[in-house]
């Protein structure tokens, strides 16, 4: 099969590589459609350390089944399917709990640390347990269903938040999982929402998602709350971003951190303590992909005005470079078609 096979940093080539094997609990999805992450990008820099060449990445994906192991019941050639991007064995304390996401023995799509290493979907085949996959209804596109994985990252990081109707939301960062989250804390009845971004383009999808503000962080200080916000969503991963939405939350506030460039943050634990901040990590989807497929089938979620670009394969090595120059200002989203 063809497939985009990462051998080093910044460097990634169209190739042709075996056929994954198909185990009796296999189902072999034929890849119609799959996301590049901004995860991805940075993890092409070979700067993080959780994709270690020669890798295939991908892990927003949808696709078509193509044949199914010995065990597999009740899923047929043919049929339209998605998957979050976590494989869990169903057996540890953590699956039995619902907690998909801290499998003792997880493996992630497209991700290779030591230890671990799962090949993703930046291919023609890729290879899932069948209790992974789900349905996919006839109403949703490829395009679409390849957006499923964020949608439900973003979902999840708002439900570890606690958010409740009326509650002030700062959203600190307008990229893909930013914007995201806003559309969530929007179903969710959030009351006053301001976004932060660098870019004018994402802050326009901000106001176009439902924000009440959107600015340049130079301008957002007049647009909060004056005791600050109630819930803050740090989407950006940097120590000065972070030391910010734990300045600006309100008295017993909360701040939950969604992304994390900068491995170790020095932060006024005393300033913590004595506004009795709630300070929330989040990690992949949590269990909600099933909730988040049903939330952009009903369109209480629209994640399609994200999409940038729909491209072949074959052009992801130069989408992968012009979404790590950032030169773009329209470039947002890109999902590649195996």
């Amino acid at each position: 099969m063809k497939a985009l096979v990462y051998s080093a940093p910044l460097e990634m080539a169209l190739e042709d590589v075996p056929d994954p094997a198909c185990g009796p609990d296999d189902v072999l999805v034929r890849v119609r459609a799959v996301g590049i992450c901004g995860s991805d990008v940075l993890g092409y820099t070979g700067k993080t350390g959780r994709r270690l060449p020669p890798l295939i990445m991908g892990h927003e994906a949808c696709g078509t089944v193509e044949a199914v192991g010995a065990r597999v019941e009740r899923m047929e050639a043919g049929a339209r399917v998605c998957f979050d991007s976590t494989v869990y064995c169903r057996s540890c304390p953590a699956c039995h709990a619902g907690g998909y996401h801290r499998c003792e023995s997880r493996e992630v799509l497209g991700v290779s640390v030591p230890g671990m290493k799962r090949q993703g979907a930046m291919a023609e085949h890729v290879v899932m347990p069948w209790w992974t996959l789900h349905p996919m209804p006839d109403s949703l596109s490829f395009t679409d269903a390849a957006l499923l994985e964020p949608v439900a990252v973003a979902l999840h990081a708002v439900r570890r938040s606690g958010l409740c109707a009326g509650e002030t939301v700062h959203i600190l960062g307008a990229g893909t999982i930013g914007l995201l989250i806003l559309q969530v804390c929007r179903a969710m009845a959030a009351g006053s929402i301001v976004v932060v971004d660098l870019k004018e383009r994402r802050l326009d999808l901000a106001r176009e998602f439902g924000a009440d503000a959107a600015a340049l962080p130079e301008d957002a200080g007049a647009l909060l709350p004056e005791n600050g916000a109630d819930v803050r969503f740090e989407v950006v991963g940097l120590a000065s971003t972070l030391q910010a939405s734990a300045a600006r939350a309100r008295m017993g506030g909360c701040v939950v951190l969604v992304v994390n460039l900068t491995p170790t943050v020095p932060l006024g634990v005393q300033d913590i303590v004595a506004r009795e901040l709630t300070l929330i990590g989040t990690y992949a989807s949590g269990g909600v992909f099933a909730d988040a497929l049903r939330m952009v089938a009903g369109r209480r979620i629209d994640p399609r005005p994200l999409v940038s670009e729909v491209l072949p394969l074959e052009k992801g090595p130069a989408a992968f470079d012009r979404l790590l120059s950032g030169k773009e200002k329209d470039l947002l989203k890109v999902i590649l078609r195996p």
